[in-house]
C-alpha cells in the first residue's frame, strides 16, 4: 500500500507505469483492457501538475516509451529516423494533454469533464490523420484488433468511436476517485461495460455467408523500396510493372486486388501536377481498376 501511494503521487513513476500499461495494451499482446488504468494514471498526471506544461512534460516519457514498444520498428529502415520520429510523434501526443489540464482545472463537474477531454482526444487523433505526418498506428481503438467481437459498434461509431469510449471511461473513474460519488463510480463502471456488452448482443444479429468464397489477387511486386521509385526510372514504370502483374493474375471471377500501400506513388497523384493525376486515372480505368472508396487519394484520382 505505501508502494501503490509513492507511485500515486510520483509523476515519474505515474508516466513510466503509463507508458508500460500503453505498450502491452497493444497488439500482438492479449491486454487490450490495459488502456483503462493507463488513461487513469495519464489523468493523475494531469491532476498532479500545475500548469499544462508541466502536465505535457510529465506525460512525454510515458508516450516515448509507449511509441518505443509498438514503433520500435522504424529503426529497422533509419535509426536516426526512427528516434527522430518517435521522439516527435511522443510530443504532439502532449498537446491534448495540456488542454486536458485546462479542462481538468477549470470545469468543475465531473460530466462535461470527462466528455471534453474525449473530445480532445478523439480530435487530436482525427487531425493527426489529416497531415503529411499522419501517425495511424496509435490510434486507440487498434488496442483492440485482436477482439473484434467486443467492439462490433465501430460499424456505427468507426473506430474513433472506441477512443472515445476508452478516454470517456477512464475519465470517469479518475473523476469516481476525484469525487467520491457513487452516481460516478456508476457511470465510470456502465460505460466501460455498456459498449462491450452491445458488441456481443450485435454479433449475434451478424449474418455470415459460410458457403460464399472470394476469389483475391495479391500483387507485391519485387521493388527495392531503399531506392527511388523501387529501382525503377520513374514512379510511372514502377506503376506500369504493378498493373502488368496485376493484369497476369486476375479473372473475371476476381473479387478484391490488394496492392502494397505505396503502389501508387504521390508524384502520381499530385495536386500541383494534375495532368499525372489524369494520367493514372486513366491508366487504371483502362486495365479494369478501381479505388476502394476511403482511399486516401482516391479523391485526387477519381
Amino acid at each position: 500500500m505505501r508502494y501503490f501511494k509513492k507511485l500515486w503521487n510520483n509523476n515519474w513513476a505515474l508516466s513510466i507505469s503509463m507508458g508500460l500499461l500503453l505498450g502491452l495494451s497493444w497488439p500482438p499482446l492479449p491486454f487490450p483492457f490495459l488502456v483503462f488504468p493507463a488513461f487513469i494514471l495519464l489523468f493523475r498526471i494531469v491532476d498532479l501538475s500545475s500548469s499544462a506544461k508541466e502536465a505535457a512534460y510529465h506525460a512525454y516519457p510515458g508516450f516515448v516509451i509507449w511509441n518505443i514498444i509498438t514503433t520500435y520498428w522504424l529503426a529497422m529502415a533509419t535509426v536516426a529516423g526512427g528516434i527522430a520520429a518517435i521522439l516527435a510523434n511522443a510530443v504532439v501526443m502532449t498537446v491534448p494533454v495540456m488542454l486536458q489540464y485546462h479542462v481538468q482545472k477549470h470545469f468543475k463537474r465531473w460530466g462535461p469533464v470527462a466528455l471534453v477531454q474525449s473530445a480532445l482526444w478523439v480530435s487530436y487523433e482525427y487531425l493527426h490523420h489529416q497531415w503529411d505526418l499522419a501517425w495511424p498506428w496509435l490510434t486507440l481503438g487498434n488496442a483492440w484488433s485482436n477482439v473484434p467481437e467486443l467492439v462490433q459498434y465501430i460499424s456505427v461509431t468507426g473506430y474513433w468511436g472506441i477512443s472515445f469510449w476508452i478516454v470517456l471511461a477512464s475519465a470517469l473513474a479518475y473523476q469516481a476517485y476525484k469525487k467520491k460519488d457513487r452516481l460516478v463510480t456508476y457511470a465510470a463502471i456502465g460505460t466501460a461495460i455498456i459498449m462491450p456488452a452491445l458488441s456481443l448482443i450485435q454479433l449475434n444479429f451478424v449474418e455470415t455467408e459460410s458457403n460464399r468464397h472470394s476469389e483475391i489477387v495479391v500483387a507485391q511486386p519485387n521493388f527495392d523500396s531503399y531506392q527511388s521509385f523501387g529501382g525503377f526510372d520513374s514512379a510511372q514504370d514502377a506503376l506500369d510493372i504493378l498493373i502488368t502483374i496485376s493484369d497476369s493474375l486476375k479473372t473475371e471471377q476476381t473479387d478484391l486486388l490488394a496492392w502494397p500501400e505505396n503502389g501508387i506513388h504521390p508524384a502520381l497523384h499530385s495536386k500541383s501536377v494534375r495532368r499525372n493525376a489524369d494520367l493514372t486515372k486513366n491508366r487504371l480505368k483502362a486495365s479494369g481498376f478501381f479505388l476502394e472508396r476511403n482511399y486516401p487519394w482516391r479523391g485526387y484520382l477519381f
